[in-house]
């Protein structure tokens, strides 16, 4: 026996209701380069592991945990705190 009543809605295409393509990004995805891509262009400089601030090795553990960090933990932290203030 078939089915009574409206037939179910089909889903609408992404292409057709996705707002990916025609918004703008906000925010840091703005940014020319992912952090990913930074990462991997301060690897090629040879400066890939260095602290864009203060220049200093970024302690591997923090590396392992977060490859694309720019900054020690000292130097982020203190990024962080101007940020909030």
């Amino acid at each position: 026996m078939p089915p009574s009543g409206p037939p179910a809605a089909l889903p609408v295409p992404a292409a057709r209701c996705s707002t990916a393509r025609t918004m703008p990004a906000a925010g840091p995805a703005r940014r020319s380069a992912t952090p990913r891509q930074a990462a991997l262009q301060r690897l090629d400089a040879g400066v890939y592991g260095d602290c864009v601030d203060c220049g200093q090795p970024i302690a591997l553990e923090r590396l392992r945990v977060q490859p694309a960090a720019e900054r020690c933990a000292a130097c982020q932290a203190a990024r962080e705190r101007l940020r909030r203030a």
